[in-house]
């Protein structure tokens, strides 16, 4: 199957792709995406992949030569099973690689990762906290999930944001960009 029939047949929002199983969102923008979890059921089924349980992140986002995979976790942080939070990242890059033609050498240029979790209260004054002092000492971000091992392996950059973060620093961002366009 071509690239251009999978973005067309699994062409989707981020407002759809952050849908919960409450049929809540996590974020209303209509930025294009593609729907990875669609992408990732006709690829298993092309290959048969039957009773392996393969997972997917929620959404890719393609800009130019810039992909991110962007994941949607709509619950307590407490709650994210870190095992499976790990396979869905193994098993969209195999899957991206293969689909898109790519190796992990272009994944750790082109491709980030984003994880979108609801914060507690506490845990998002914690992050502030900690992000002011982890950059007083020249480190980015704090990571959470073990996420860390992820940057320069398979991905180039990799964030965790909350809601409102990923609509400060992604969907605003990219919406700009698109209207300037």
């Amino acid at each position: 199957m071509k690239i251009s029939d999978l973005r067309t047949e699994c062409k989707s929002t981020l407002k759809k792709t952050s849908k919960d199983d409450n049929n809540k969102y996590m974020t209303n923008s209509n930025l294009q995406v593609i729907d990875f979890d669609c992408l990732k059921d006709k690829y298993t089924g092309k290959i048969e992949f039957k009773g392996l349980g393969v997972k997917s992140n929620d959404a890719l986002f393609i800009q130019d030569r810039n992909y991110v995979f962007i994941e949607f976790k709509n619950g307590e942080t407490k709650n994210i099973k870190e095992f499976e939070l790990h396979k869905k990242i193994y098993d969209s890059v195999f899957i991206f690689c293969d689909i898109f033609d790519k190796t992990l050498k272009d994944t750790r240029k082109e491709l980030d990762y984003i994880l979108v979790a609801n914060f507690s209260n506490k845990e998002r004054n914690d992050k502030i906290l900690l992000n002011n002092l982890l950059k007083s000492i020249n480190i980015e971000e704090r990571l959470r999930m073990g996420l860390r091992n992820f940057k320069g392996y398979c991905f180039r950059n990799v964030h965790t944001y909350s809601k409102e973060e990923f609509e400060e620093k992604f969907v605003k961002k990219y919406e700009n960009k698109n209207n300037i366009k």
